[in-house]
């Protein structure tokens, strides 16, 4: 009898712990699906916006309204063919060229 009565105590506490450890994963479960949940309408709500960055990117680089700010803010002047500089080196003027002999000097 008092073997009966120990038995059917553990099985109790089995059966207690199983429901109690049962209940703490579905309710993780659950807070786990409302995060997922969040976290997809997250993602979603950031594509949204990244969609609209690009729309806004793409019309603040149109190159005719580029060339009009530059136009407008930057005075800018043409560059004179004497003043460029290629691969680090200053272009020839032609006048510098004529007064060297051309390109055949020799050293």
């Amino acid at each position: 009898m008092r073997y009966l009565s120990f038995s059917f105590l553990v099985m109790l506490l089995l059966l207690t712990s199983s429901a109690y450890i049962l209940f703490k994963i579905n309710h993780q479960v659950i807070s786990l699906q409302r995060e997922l949940k969040q976290t997809n309408k997250n993602i979603l709500t950031e594509k949204e916006n990244l969609h609209v960055l690009k729309a806004e990117w793409s019309f603040l680089t149109r190159p005719s309204r580029i060339s009009k700010l530059a136009a407008s803010e930057l005075a800018l002047q043409k560059v004179q063919p004497a003043k460029q500089i290629i691969h680090g080196i200053p272009a020839k003027n032609s006048s510098d060229f004529k007064e060297k002999g051309g390109d055949n000097e020799k050293p």
